[in-house]
């Protein structure tokens, strides 16, 4: 029985003398322009390397006497006198240059430089080996596969806060999730440390935190300001106590953020899209929007307002919605004459016609209209459909002057040859183009510049072809086809044929020849005008028609 109370007592002890080594042996740091820190365990190098890099940091540099004295510092209160740890120096190729001061070995940067070293033994040994540093602060060459006790961390922070300054009465302790726990004397900490401040009446823990403006500083988890006497309460203007209570204040014209502790001017920076005015509720502002706009429904943007669409009426002719606004515009050939607003700034245009005529290049007479203008000939001309500005002269007779140029080369419109008078002027002719059968079987009608192929009287045309007009569509149609001789068959003499056919004959051979010697004198040129036939008095359309059949009942 008091063996195994003895056994009891000494497992309670061990366990003592362990936690209080963890106690002992806990995680320190020391920041000034870089942040050093001790972890104690025990690893081999390549794991200690690792565990640092996790931390965005590398094994430890000691290039000078003053970081050899933040080693001192960081394992001054260590118990065990022959602990050690590494450092951030390692040789991989055995044997090199072992007269230099890091005798081959290269630091974790890369480089070899260095204004200190504290080798213990003064013969190197020749092998690839890594460096721990010993209570004492001498480096030892050890084999990288072996254990130290702990190692030493290098980690570099962009931003810090410095240490609180506080009234002697206070005490406060230091802790950062990372590095451990910070040293007495440490004069800035990385964010990401935590002050314990245990001497108020209300315990106090603040944390170095990033602002939004990309600074770092103090700051609680709880609104609301802390004492006065520390970092002024946390306040951004003044903190005021009232009987034990820290409040924070702002200036005139700012308010108080949802912190309690920073202040802000409710339209800066400006919430709204457009105007910001300041309102006595919350959130302490009103957006408004200027004239053309409408504020939209969370209450900040402002958006267009379709003037056009909210007025149709609003111009004469076209309404362009611009942003904040509208534009009038008028139809192509209208210009804006007058602009007139009424008191609401609704403003209304009106489109006058313009009179091109005066700068119009007509070569008879110009008609304006509204919207444009066209050009217009004398009687006895026609607009050339070649150029709309120039007029050419039309022919509505059976004979017209032609037209020539300098060079005495003339030509008529269509259906006309140039012929010559007997004083030597030159002149249009008709052709009589029914001279040379067009019609077939229908009748033809010689016009001035054309001709017309008909019907007999009591025949309508119908498909091309004529018929009786008290025939029915369903109906057979009577057709009136081509004969060479009556009806009713009747032998002719030989004499009176031969006779016939001599006659025509010769009028043939004589037509033949009266054309074939005009077109030898004279060149045609023929044109495509177009007139309007009623009679001989007025105009007709220069070129060949055919009448297309209709039906008759």
């Amino acid at each position: 029985m008091q063996l195994y109370r003895f056994a009891q007592s000494a497992l309670l002890l061990a366990q003592l003398a362990q936690v209080a080594l963890q106690e002992e042996l806990y995680p320190t740091f020391f920041c000034s322009d870089k942040c050093y820190s001790i972890f104690w365990m025990s690893k081999r190098f390549d794991k200690s390397k690792r565990a640092c890099e996790e931390k965005n940091g590398h094994l430890m540099t000691v290039k000078s006497l003053v970081e050899a004295e933040v080693i001192s510092n960081n394992m001054a209160n260590v118990g065990k006198d022959d602990a050690k740890v590494w450092i951030g120096l390692e040789r991989k190729d055995g044997c090199k240059d072992l007269q230099q001061p890091l005798r081959g070995f290269t630091w974790m940067t890369g480089d070899n430089h260095t204004e200190y070293t504290n080798w213990k033994h003064d013969e190197p040994k020749c092998d690839a080996l890594c460096v721990t540093v010993r209570k004492d602060g001498t480096w030892e060459e050890t084999n990288c596969r072996d254990k130290a006790d702990g190692y030493l961390c290098e980690i570099s922070f962009s931003l810090s806060c410095f240490s609180l300054d506080l009234p002697f009465s206070y005490n406060v302790t230091y802790h950062h999730p990372d590095l451990g726990k910070g040293q007495i004397g440490v004069p800035v900490f990385p964010p990401g440390t935590i002050a314990d401040i245990s001497t108020l009446p209300d315990p106090t823990k603040l944390s170095c935190k990033e602002k939004s403006d990309g600074t770092v500083a103090w700051s609680s988890e709880t609104p609301g300001a802390w004492s006065c006497q520390i970092e002024n309460g946390g306040c951004e203007h003044e903190c005021i106590e009232r009987s034990d209570i820290a409040e924070c204040s702002c200036p005139p014209g700012s308010e108080l953020k949802e912190d309690f502790r920073g202040c802000t001017k409710p339209c800066d920076p400006n919430p709204c899209s457009q105007q910001c005015v300041p309102y006595s509720y919350p959130p302490g502002f009103l957006c408004m929007c200027d004239e053309g706009y409408t504020l939209a429904a969370d209450g900040k943007t402002c958006e267009d307002i379709d003037d056009c669409a909210a007025s149709p009426s609003i111009c004469e002719h076209h309404c362009t919605n611009t942003i904040g606004g509208f534009a009038c515009g008028c139809k192509p050939g209208f210009e804006m004459v007058n602009v007139t607003c009424d008191a609401q700034d609704k403003c209304v245009t009106d489109c006058h016609d313009i009179d091109e005529c005066p700068t119009a290049v007509c070569e008879h007479t110009c008609e304006n209209y509204p919207g444009g203008h066209r050009c217009v000939c004398d009687e006895g001309f026609v607009i050339d459909k070649n150029n709309t500005k120039k007029c050419k002269e039309i022919c509505n007779k059976l004979k017209c002057k032609a037209e020539c140029d300098p060079k005495k080369i003339c030509w008529c419109p269509e259906g006309y040859i140039v012929d010559q008078t007997d004083d030597g002027e030159d002149m249009c002719t008709d052709m009589d183009e029914c001279a040379t059968f067009p019609c077939d079987s229908l009748l033809c009608i010689n016009t001035p510049g054309s001709f017309i192929c008909t019907c007999p009287e009591g025949y309508t045309m119908y498909n091309g072809e004529c018929i009786q007009p008290t025939a029915a569509p369903s109906e057979t149609p009577m057709v009136i086809l081509p004969t060479s001789r009556p009806e009713d068959v009747y032998s002719l003499q030989p004499t009176i044929m031969w006779g016939i056919c001599s006659g025509l004959l010769s009028m043939v051979t004589v037509l033949i020849a009266m054309f074939c010697h005009r077109m030898r004198r004279y060149y045609v040129h023929q044109h495509d005008l177009e007139y309007n036939y009623k009679n001989t008095d007025k105009d007709v359309v220069l070129k060949r028609i055919m009448m297309e059949p209709q039906w008759q009942l």
